[in-house]
């Protein structure tokens, strides 16, 4: 009877150590199914920064990603900034009035590069939407459709491709036509 005890016993035993092991083995395919969706990612970003360095929408389109130009970036850290200056600002946006008082508002302590604030295609300053100037970040309803910055005119192409490069308070982006950037400047009353 002592036997049969003891192999109750073993066969407990037993039974747990194959649970450890299952659940080792769940852990596994988990970090190798993570670690492949990483190698995609990095392989995914290497192949789109590849696409910026050589200009080419060709190699953009191969990654499978819009390409993103250094514009897109400076108005997303931008955009960023002025999300975290309003958490430390019991949740006020900056100052937007004017270019100028967005950035006295932002420089140095949320972003670091003066250069952040200049549009690198047409070398002239992003521009904020003056009407969230010190306004609750959560007042908005519909953050999607406010347009938190803009980027000037882009007059370096001819009047019919010229482009205006917009963020909107939720982080999307978008690049509209001088006809497009006429109504939605229009609709959202800028200046």
């Amino acid at each position: 009877m002592y036997d049969r005890a003891l192999g109750c016993k073993t066969m407990g035993c037993f039974a747990t150590a194959i649970a450890v092991f299952g659940f080792f083995a769940f852990l596994l395919s988990s970090a190798q199914e993570m670690a492949g969706e990483a190698k995609k990612a990095r392989a995914d970003k290497a192949r789109s920064v590849a696409a910026l360095k050589d200009g080419s929408a060709g190699a953009a389109s191969k990654a499978g990603r819009k390409t993103v130009t250094a514009d897109d970036t400076h108005l997303s850290s931008l955009l960023q900034a002025a999300q975290v200056y309003s958490a430390d600002h019991n949740g006020l946006l900056p100052p937007m009035k004017t270019p100028e008082a967005f950035r006295t508002a932002l420089f140095p302590k949320y972003v670091s590069r003066e250069t952040m604030f200049v549009s690198v295609r047409s070398k002239k300053v992003y521009l904020p939407n003056p009407a969230l100037s010190g306004k609750r970040l959560r007042s908005f309803t519909n953050p999607a459709e406010v347009i938190a910055l803009y980027g000037p005119l882009d007059t370096t192409t001819p009047e019919e491709e010229a482009q205006t490069q917009v963020i909107y308070l939720d982080g999307g982006q978008e690049r509209v036509t001088t006809a497009e950037w006429g109504q939605l400047r229009k609709k959202a009353r800028l200046p």
